[in-house]
């Protein structure tokens, strides 16, 4: 089962989705650092990238992006919920 899903916004933009009903608590805690259910406050919610992260070609090319821009800066990226869904946006950035 896939757990994820993706939209591309620009070349250099996606959006990764998840349900959070198909995560097991592990899986939520490695990703957000806590285990979210309908009660969870998830104001200031925050993905943690904590190292910098080169995409391989490939899959840059499968999800149509520049391939110039492969590298995910370590960092906080915000999280937004819709319902039983996570979002968080990522930007890539140019390899220097």
């Amino acid at each position: 089962m896939r757990k994820f899903n993706y939209t591309k916004i620009t070349s250099t933009d996606l959006i990764l989705e998840v349900d959070i009903n198909n995560l097991s608590k592990d899986e939520q805690i490695s990703m957000f650092g806590k285990v979210y259910s309908p009660e969870t406050e998830t104001e200031n919610a925050a993905f943690v990238q904590e190292e910098d992260f080169i995409f391989e070609i490939n899959i840059m090319l499968y999800l149509e992006l520049d391939p110039a821009y492969s590298l995910l800066k370590k960092g906080t990226y915000p999280l937004r919920f819709r319902e039983e869904k996570v979002q968080v946006l990522l930007s890539l950035s140019p390899l220097e």
